[in-house]
């Protein structure tokens, strides 16, 4: 049986399924490969628990603690993790195509090689966090906090990186194919040997950035900010406001 401190000091057996107890304080618990595909778990208090290989499908976990939670190789498709507090969380080759993930706090989080295809991450704060590898194909990233973020050979095509705060950010190699990168912050962000074939990178603050051996074939840097940008490998006309990358 799992103790679950609710008001009403429900307990729980393996039969529940933890479907619905939001705000249930469920710590610490060994939840690891359980079944929780559309559970109510919004609000809950799911500090260190164990939901490693859990099916998380659709589940509700909109404003839930899950700090210092070990969430590695979960599925959470299609899973509400709005304003969820998932900081110091492992979430290590986790699935969260499609999850929302907006408006998150989550300072140094370890999405190493997570799947994040199609996700929405609007306006998460990610300082610090590790996205090396991580699939962000056409994810939502606009207004995100990802300054001295890890993004290393990730996958952001299509991404929507609109106004995001990439100041510091580790972009090198990574692959950002026709991603909107419009408005957004780069600040000594290294963007060294990164993919950004047809990227819009207008009115972008590119301030000290390294975009060495970046491929930049007819991306959109118009009124781009670059000053003390390095350049090198690249030939570029300015013309301002707009900068032709030949």
């Amino acid at each position: 049986l799992i103790e679950v401190n609710t008001p009403e000091s429900e307990r729980l057996d393996p039969t529940n399924s933890l479907r619905d107890f939001p705000e249930a304080d469920i710590r610490p618990a060994d939840l690891s490969d359980a079944d929780l595909e559309g559970a109510d778990l919004s609000d809950a208090d799911l500090r260190v628990a164990d939901l490693s290989e859990a099916n998380l499908n659709e589940a509700n976990l909109h404003g839930a603690s899950l700090r210092e939670s070990d969430i590695s190789g979960a599925i959470l498709y299609d899973a509400d993790l709005s304003e969820a507090h998932i900081d110091e969380a492992n979430l290590l080759g986790a699935h969260l195509d499609r999850a929302n993930l907006s408006n998150t706090d989550a300072p140094e989080l370890d999405l190493s090689e997570a799947h994040l295809d199609r996700a929405n991450l609007q306006g998460a704060y990610l300082g610090y966090a590790d996205l090396s590898e991580a699939d962000l194909n056409n994810a939502d990233l606009r207004e995100a906090k990802l300054l001295d973020a890890d993004l290393s050979d990730a996958d952001l095509k299509r991404a929507d990186l609109t106004e995001a705060n990439l100041c510091k950010a580790n972009l090198s190699d990574a692959s950002l194919w026709k991603a909107n990168i419009s408005g957004a912050t780069l600040r000594e962000a290294d963007l060294s040997g990164a993919t950004l074939t047809e990227a819009n990178l207008s009115e972008a603050g590119l301030k000290d950035a390294n975009l060495s051996g970046a491929a930049l074939p007819a991306a959109n840097l118009s009124e781009a900010f670059l000053d003390g940008a390095d350049l090198s490998s690249q030939r570029l006309i300015c013309t301002a406001p707009t900068c032709l990358v030949l």
